[in-house]
């Protein structure tokens, strides 16, 4: 429940998946006060959060994606910057010459405002409804870390991952 470590963590099942926003619509009712972290549930990432939502509160941003890079960035979200702003994000891109070699990580530092992004009901994903709204508007920030990361989808790849995690 996270008391030993000072937070109170409260755990939300999809019935259906909805999309990567849904999640984060169901959960709106528990973070409309204060800012939040968010982070996609199969990802392996060695980050300082501390830093990472400092920065995120000291910049004032509505939201902040944490970016790093690649060898294979076709095969993630896409990330182009201008300074500390993501000026551009693709999907997975089919082209895979040319892409930025930084990627988006997973791991995301919301304002409530968040919520007047996100599509209020059906199948949404933050990638291709919401993302691209915040890039119009300015308000999608990134901020670049070095740290170990690694997508762990199947039980398989995340064993692998394992034998190299922290080496």
């Amino acid at each position: 429940d996270g008391s030993r470590f000072g937070v109170k963590i409260t755990y939300l099942k999809e019935k259906k998946e909805h999309g990567t926003a849904a999640p984060l619509r169901q959960a709106s009712q528990y973070l409309k006060r204060t800012p939040f972290v968010m982070m996609y549930g199969d990802i392996l990432i060695d980050i300082n959060i501390r830093d990472f939502v400092e920065f995120h509160q000291s910049h004032g941003h509505l939201a902040t994606m944490a970016v790093t890079s690649s060898d294979k960035p076709y095969e993630f979200g896409v990330v182009r910057m201008h300074g500390n702003r993501i000026a551009k994000f693709q999907e997975k891109p089919d082209n895979k010459k040319g892409v930025s070699h930084l990627i988006n990580a997973g791991l995301f530092a919301f304002t409530p405002e968040i919520f007047k992004y996100v599509p209020k009901t059906g199948y949404s994903m933050l990638e291709k409804d919401v993302f691209p709204k915040l890039i119009k508007e300015n308000k999608l920030y990134g901020y670049l870390f070095e740290g170990q990361w690694y997508d762990v989808g199947t039980p398989e790849i995340y064993e692998e991952v394992l034998k190299d995690w922290k080496k």
